[in-house]
């Protein structure tokens, strides 16, 4: 009887240059096999498995490990004939101009609540305001700008503020009046602490804004059809520094624009600003060749090599 090797819609094979991986979107399992592994399951996807073994009679006990690895992980399974899988919905496209925004606010420079109206009128989901410094005078400005969120597109915003003692019990109740606040972060604590959502830490703001988040790896669906197309940390941000310049992100040094001067959907529709939207990792040379590609978020700056290629300012 004929039978088939079947390799879950869900569960993503992808090959790299020294090893390749199976992906389980749906269970966030990852595991690594040989490229000679990678080129067996290929094959399999057309072929049966008695064609495979037939056609390689010295390979035989390795096939079936292959095989036996696919059952065991519960990547796949046997049947008698080719299951056809329909594809799972690309949901990398979504609705919104932008998605998610970094704002770094001092209270001066430019007005807050009309920037975060215009983000709301690009259908923003996700904000994180980095407040450079705060006062129980800045009280009454933050609340306005949280009632009004409390109403917009935003789903969510988290607010990264230096810790003040007078003021930290009144930043605190904040979260409980408005539920649209998901995280808090108090910097320049002197020790670390998490307390649920609530996090206190050694760093200032210059470390906080300087940070990459090297290798950070992500296995769902929807990060991985959204890799094969876009960068994950790139695509639909936009932040504005203390100044009020538009960028990409806040630590990068190229400036698109101003909010005080610029209109931030003219700014964020040209070409130039999003760039880095389709600088997906199969772009990036530091990357391009790693099994994980698809699993791995890079929030360093970019630097265009050619070629339509981009290599990773360290």
């Amino acid at each position: 009887m004929i039978s088939y090797l079947n390799i879950y819609a869900f569960c993503k094979v992808v090959k790299g240059k020294e090893k390749s991986v199976i992906c389980d979107l749906h269970r966030g399992n990852i595991k690594f096999i040989p490229n000679e592994m990678y080129s067996i399951l290929e094959e399999l996807e057309v072929n049966s498995i008695g064609y495979i073994l037939n056609k390689y009679t010295e390979e035989v006990d390795a096939i079936n490990s292959y095989i036996d690895f696919v059952l065991k992980n519960n990547f796949g399974f046997i049947s008698n004939e080719k299951e056809v899988f329909v594809e799972i919905e690309n949901k990398f496209e979504t609705p919104e101009i932008i998605n998610n925004a970094i704002i770094e606010y001092g209270f001066e420079a430019y007005s807050l609540l009309k920037l975060v109206d215009n983000l709301n009128k690009l259908n923003t989901k996700f904000i994180e305001l980095r407040l450079t410094k705060f006062s129980s005078n800045n009280l009454y400005e933050l609340r306005k700008v949280l009632y009004y969120l409390s109403t917009s597109s935003v789903r969510n915003i988290s607010i990264l503020l230096p810790y003040d003692r007078d003021a930290h019990d009144s930043i605190v109740s904040l979260k409980e009046q408005y539920p649209i606040i998901n995280k808090m972060v108090f910097y320049g604590f002197s020790e670390d602490v998490t307390e649920g959502d609530i996090l206190y830490t050694t760093k200032n703001i210059t470390q906080i804004n300087g940070y990459n988040k090297e290798n950070t790896i992500v296995n769902c669906i929807e990060f991985y059809y959204e890799s094969l197309k876009y960068n994950t940390y790139y695509n639909k941000k936009i932040s504005i520094d203390k100044a009020g310049n538009i960028k990409n992100c806040i630590k990068n040094d190229t400036v698109f624009g101003n909010v005080n001067t610029d209109n931030i959907l003219d700014v964020i529709s040209t070409k130039s600003f999003q760039e880095l939207w389709t600088a997906n990792n199969d772009k990036i040379i530091d990357v391009k060749h790693n099994p994980l590609r698809y699993n791995l978020m890079i929030s360093n700056d970019l630097i265009k090599t050619g070629n339509n290629e981009y290599k990773i300012k360290w």
